[in-house]
């Protein structure tokens, strides 16, 4: 019998990818992005071409490299936090995965509750997420309040296909519901 993820040990990465990667663009930090990701690898280097980069900026090129992935290969989205720092050789990012992807190190959790269907999964996610709710930013633009949702528009680079950016609150309304109480503390914080 073939154990579940729930019950996997914790995969270890068949190819530890553990070099110094050059990246001159977003392009190329992305196809070694896609590699780390097929292989559940932890851990990269990445040495940038532009030495002069601040990490904000080399943080930010790879993580729209990562959402650049995640957009073109969705089923790879159990890679889902990138976090970059400083290293001695270059700009280290550690990559967390989903719990399901790799097992649980701790054991499994308390209330876990394995998920053999979409029935299954509709009727695990009633029960226990009970609403839970989607977050978008509010931010004041040119002397206007506009919302942003930066996780629907996630991994596009074209600015004509944003649909979630600078939208008035009648727009971003359409399909973006609030909360008990949210439209009035939005409404509260903002003056409007």
């Amino acid at each position: 019998m073939t154990p579940s993820p729930v019950q996997c040990e914790t995969p270890v990465p068949s190819d530890p990818m553990d070099e110094v990667y050059p990246v001159r663009s977003q392009e190329k930090a992305a196809k070694i992005l896609e590699r780390a990701y097929e292989g559940l690898v932890g851990e990269l280097t990445f040495r940038f071409a532009q030495e002069d980069m601040s990490l904000q900026d080399r943080s930010i090129l790879l993580q729209n490299a990562s959402n650049q992935v995640l957009s073109d290969r969705p089923e790879l989205k159990y890679a889902y936090a990138l976090e970059c720092t400083d290293g001695a050789e270059g700009t280290v990012c550690r990559i967390s995965y989903m719990p399901y992807r790799l097992g649980y190190p701790d054991g499994v959790p308390e209330g876990a509750v394995e998920v053999g269907s979409l029935a299954e999964l509709v009727e695990a996610a009633n029960a226990a997420l009970g609403g839970e709710e989607h977050m978008w930013n509010c931010a004041l633009l040119d002397g206007a309040y506009r919302y942003f949702d930066t996780t629907w528009d996630a991994g596009r680079q074209d600015e004509s296909q944003w649909r979630y950016f600078a939208r008035t609150e009648e727009e971003i309304s359409q399909d973006h519901f609030w909360g008990i109480g949210q439209q009035e503390l939005i409404h509260g914080l903002t003056g409007q």
